[in-house]
């Protein structure tokens, strides 16, 4: 029998905290179907990624729902799937379908995860988010307390994890292949997305416009509106800025693709990379609790992220994995240069990692140098003839059949939320490091607690651990 929870009841029966709600009593999921039962699952925020997401799911489940705030995809969606109609609000899809429904995918901007994802799990859903799962620091510890309570199979969108590469390199790490690990570097290419902008409105085009252009202003501002107006045709604004803080629509500045570069909707490049990056590593070291993080950045204004940034965190001893340095290097910005070659890394490569230890080193999945163990334990990979992206939702499918969540790689409670926790405590360094080529403030972390514990001047840093989100989301 399938729980309906409408968004009506829950706000009824869940209490209410700072960034949302938690999660209500009595509401269980059915958590596995017989072979002959179909899993039933709605997809929100079906373009893009979404659009992958959701026709994975599909593979092994049956679409009964889809969801997004821009009409067009969300109409797609409901056309591919044979479905009577589309939603651009997923509290209403919750409202009138809910009772059909057993998992969703939740592929939307970032500040949208969690508050779709907890109401889902809390009336039983099982959840496939994408990364970077959430997009500040507590919701991410919500997310994974809410999944071991509710008991419902989850998982993250690092697909990766489905590669059984990572999961060999990640039980070697643990059993020591490299010995003791002192350091960490990951370098991207990202932001391959505009970071480091404007904000643009209608009043500050208009401003501009005048200045530049008095004799044909009327007309330019004119063209700007209908333009303004044209894109709201085909967008629910209002769903699509959801729990965020509201600003006016202004064309292609957020919707589609340009969100990840802002503080208020997305994560930026560490947020969109390092789930997938750092993953193996993570796992294989367990990298929880980070004491200590700095950054220097090419400066930004507390609105849009830095073009670039150099992110160092501090691990202590932890379950004898000894203290070691993780540093991230994003916008072309790389280790140095004799370092790479001196482990046979080209300087120019885009993309790259590379693990030092004291008996060896690891580069991307491959042990270069170190001690042969093998064979060496790890979790079975799922496979799927779509690719590795199809096998990792699989697997969360399977996990859902067979009423398993901890046979999720990524779910919430053991993997996803502590990574996305460690990510997002680093872009609170970011965050200081406002002033271009300056380190900004150092953080000392307490990561049980989620908690800055020096003194720091920056403001806006307590927003990002524990978000407010805008009433009635």
């Amino acid at each position: 029998m399938k729980i309906q929870l409408s968004r009506r009841h829950f706000l009824k029966t869940a209490s209410v905290t700072g960034m949302g709600f938690w999660v209500a009593a009595g509401n269980t999921p059915r958590i596995s179907a017989s072979v002959n039962e179909q899993i039933t699952v709605a997809g929100i925020g079906v373009g893009g990624k979404g659009g992958g997401d959701i026709e994975n799911a599909s593979r092994w489940g049956k679409v009964v729902a889809v969801c997004d705030a821009d009409r067009g995809r969300a109409q797609n969606a409901q056309k591919k799937y044979g479905l009577s109609t589309f939603y651009t609000d997923y509290r209403k899809m919750f409202d009138e379908q809910g009772d059909r429904i057993d998992a969703v995918t939740v592929s939307t901007s970032d500040h949208m995860h969690a508050p779709i994802s907890l109401l889902a799990m809390a009336s039983g859903k099982h959840v496939y988010s994408q990364k970077p799962l959430t997009r500040t620091v507590s919701e991410a510890r919500k997310m994974g307390n809410v999944a071991a309570e509710k008991r419902v199979c989850t998982q993250m969108g690092n697909q990766g994890s489905a590669e059984e590469s990572l999961r060999r390199a990640s039980a070697l790490l643990n059993a020591g292949a490299i010995g003791h690990v002192a350091e960490i570097h990951v370098w991207t290419n990202r932001p391959i997305w505009p970071q480091g902008m404007d904000r643009m409105t209608l009043e500050s085009f208009s401003a501009q416009i005048k200045k530049d252009n008095p004799d044909h202003a009327d007309e330019e501002i004119g063209k700007k509106k209908a333009e303004m107006a044209k894109g709201l045709e085909n967008l629910d604004w209002e769903s699509w800025i959801g729990a965020g803080k509201f600003r006016e629509f202004y064309p292609r500045q957020c919707h589609d693709f340009v969100w990840r570069g802002w503080w208020d909707f997305g994560t930026g490049a560490l947020g969109d990379i390092g789930c997938h990056s750092l993953n193996m590593a993570f796992v294989g070291l367990n990298l929880r609790n980070p004491a200590k993080i700095i950054a220097k950045t090419s400066g930004h204004h507390f609105d849009s992220f830095p073009k670039q940034s150099v992110v160092t965190w501090e691990f202590p001893e932890l379950g004898g994995r000894k203290a070691l340095i993780f540093k991230w290097y994003d916008g072309g910005l790389r280790p140095d240069t004799e370092l790479l070659k001196d482990h046979g890394i080209n300087p120019e490569d885009d993309n790259g990692s590379l693990i030092l230890g004291d008996e060896g080193y690891m580069v991307g999945t491959g042990i270069r140098k170190g001690k042969t163990i093998d064979p060496v334990s790890f979790p079975p990979v799922t496979k799927s003839e779509f690719g590795t992206d199809a096998a990792h939702s699989l697997e969360w499918g399977n996990a859902i059949r067979n009423g398993k969540p901890e046979t999720c790689w990524s779910n919430f409670p053991n993997v996803a939320g502590p990574l996305a926790e460690m990510i997002l405590a680093g872009n609170l360094a970011v965050w200081t490091a406002n002033k271009p080529d300056e380190e900004g403030e150092l953080i000392e972390w307490d990561a049980q607690a989620m908690k800055i514990t020096n003194h720091v001047k920056t403001s806006g840093l307590e927003e990002l651990i524990h978000p407010v989100y805008r009433q009635g989301w």
